[in-house]
């Protein structure tokens, strides 16, 4: 990555603009980041929850765990987990996802950014083995530890802004709402990246939550995204992408009239605008986002504003006002009950104080400023507040005081260091376990595939068992009734032929008499037939030889020539029929005479 300019590096230095913008990208870029139920809500919801199905109950408590992002946060991992187990015990996809999302999310505001990954790495998991989802971007890339120049060249070409590539996506309920948990999932990865300072993964993570928003016509959703691609390119010092990704985010939002979203846009330009020290354009968006949050009576950004504003006017010069909206910030931050708010205002008083010289003022801000942050645990709060009661002490020619604040500045600043550092090994210890894990999920699957098969043949081998036997029941019984039937059928035949030889030998006398006159009809017949066949020959010969003369009357090989061979030769074999009828009579008559004849018996 190239330097930074010579003002980031001062911001970087002093950490007074730099803080509240880390503060407003926790307070924008996380979806759902403010609950929307209160806690009679939540217990009614928990009422619900016990007299529905399973499937509605993990579906209730993934609402109540992210109803506690921002208030309990064991509470909010409770009913995660809780949600978990039973989507997992009942194979629900989505609610199974949405686990995933809460407990990531849950880990990314404890600082456990490894453990966040995990968990948001599992959902693209799980949806890429249900066949939902087969990402653009493999994770062997998340997974690497850096990205060599090759790589992020064609990074940067699937990142543009303007890119239609779409995806394939399945145009149900389902699949919709699949789609917009794993947008969300890389959405948070992004971010993780972004404060893990690895903008290259950030970028390519929030590219593909665009793509995937895009695709499905989730608008809102790109201009949620667009936010927080402009963030990345400020931290690439990409000023003029970041402002344009900035802009098409506040359009979005301006067409679906999400007016917190404008306001948000705003605050966002004006903090970019003050960090490049054009304190003009940054006046102009800070009032304007002003003017929104006061209009939606958002005390949440209005303070956000008032402090950033009051940063604008400590870097002209107009201290005096810088004073007056600190104060007002200070007072909607004692409003809201929000101290992190409280210490942040009280450490920029503080170095307004500093600056107009009255030291003790200064010291009694940063005191109060330093006494909240250790409170809240807040270590870059509590590091520039020692940073500032150092050099206030060292003014007011106190060294003793200015070196223990220095000594313990120090301390606290190693302290943060060393927590980023780990934060980083930990990160890479979970990419090469989520990558051990993808493996050992591949062979899994084969394992199960084989474990499938075998139950297979094994049910293959029952169920034709099964069959063999029923058929040798079955074909008991068949013979069973088989030769059940057969006795019966001896018995009656017995009984039968007794009777037949009874029959027969009264018949008999009768059938020499009936022989005797059948063989009288016998000659009758023959006699018939050979006066009737003489008298069919006569009208046959006549069908023969008109027939000849048609034949020879019609063209050759004309199809009128096929019909009348075709009346030719049935009537010669009806000829021959009849040739044959009165050989038999004759034969039966013993009038028919052999003539032998020599042959070719080849």
């Amino acid at each position: 990555m190239a330097n930074f300019p010579n003002n980031i590096l001062k911001v970087l230095k002093n950490g007074v603009l730099y803080l509240p913008f880390l503060l407003s990208l926790l307070l924008f870029n996380s979806f759902d980041s403010k609950s929307q139920y209160d806690s009679k809500s939540i217990d009614s919801l928990l009422n619900v929850a016990k007299g529905v199905n399973e499937k509605e109950q993990a579906s209730i408590y993934n609402k109540v765990s992210r109803a506690y992002w921002h208030s309990s946060v064991d509470s909010s991992k409770k009913y995660a987990n809780t949600a978990y187990s039973i989507a997992e015990k009942g194979n629900f996809l989505i609610e199974r996802m949405k686990a995933h999302n809460n407990l990531g999310v849950i880990s990314d505001l404890q600082g456990e950014y490894s453990n966040a990954l995990q968990n948001y790495f599992r959902i693209i998991e799980i949806a890429k083995q249900s066949g939902y989802f087969n990402p653009d971007v493999s994770n062997s890339f998340f997974y690497s530890t850096r990205s060599t120049p090759s790589e992020f060249d064609s990074i940067q070409r699937v990142v543009s802004l303007h890119e239609n590539d779409t995806i394939d996506t399945e145009q149900d309920k389902k699949s919709l709402a699949v789609k917009k948990i794993i947008a969300n999932a890389y959405v948070n990865i992004g971010i993780v990246y972004g404060r893990l300072s690895q903008y290259e993964k950030s970028l390519v993570s929030l590219n593909q939550s665009f793509r995937i928003r895009q695709n499905t016509n989730d608008e809102v959703g790109m201009g949620v995204v667009l936010f927080n691609i402009g963030t990345v390119y400020i931290r690439l010092q990409q000023l003029d992408l970041a402002r344009s990704a900035y802009q098409q985010s506040i359009a979005i939002r301006q067409k679906f009239k999400d007016y917190t979203g404008i306001a948000n846009g705003y605050l966002a330009m004006g903090q970019l605008f003050m960090m490049y020290e054009n304190y003009d354009s940054a006046s102009f968006y800070l009032n304007r986002a002003r003017n929104a949050y006061e209009d939606l009576n958002n005390k949440h950004g209005l303070a956000l504003t008032k402090t950033t504003i009051g940063e604008v006017y400590g870097e002209t010069g107009e201290l005096q006002k810088a004073l007056t909206h600190l104060n007002q910030a200070l007072l909607l931050r004692k409003e809201l009950r929000d101290r992190e708010g409280v210490a942040l205002v009280n450490v920029k008083t503080g170095k307004i104080y500093y600056d107009l010289n009255e030291f003790s003022n200064a010291v009694k801000s940063y005191e109060i400023g330093l006494r909240v942050a250790k409170d809240l645990e807040n270590k870059s709060i509590v590091s520039e507040a020692l940073r500032g009661l150092a050099l206030t002490y060292e003014k007011q020619g106190n060294t003793n005081a200015s070196y223990e604040a220095f000594k313990e500045y120090h301390q606290v600043f190693n302290e943060i260091n060393d927590k980023k550092y780990n934060s980083t090994i930990a990160e890479f210890q979970t990419l090469f376990k989520l990558d051990l894990m993808s493996k050992e999920n591949d062979l899994l699957r084969k394992n199960n595939e084989i474990n499938r098969l075998a139950l297979d043949k094994k049910q293959s081998v029952q169920r034709l068992l099964i069959i063999i036997v029923l058929i040798v029941f079955l074909s008991s019984i068949a013979l069973l009734f088989l030769y059940r039937s057969i006795v019966k059928a001896n018995k009656k035949l017995k009984t039968l032929n007794l009777e037949l030889e009874n029959r027969v030998n009264e018949k008999t006398s009768d059938l020499r008499e009936a022989l005797s006159i059948a063989q009288e009809s016998n000659d009758l017949k023959n006699s018939f037939l050979s006066n009737i066949s003489h008298e069919i020959r006569t009208p046959l010969n006549g069908i023969m030889g008109f027939t000849s003369l048609l034949a020879s009357e019609i063209p050759a090989n004309s199809e009128g020539q096929r019909y009348v061979q075709e009346v030719n030769n049935s009537s010669n074999r009806l000829m021959h029929l009849l040739n044959n009828l009165i050989d038999f009579s004759r034969i039966e008559s013993s009038g028919f005479r052999m003539k032998f004849a020599p042959c070719n018996i080849a």
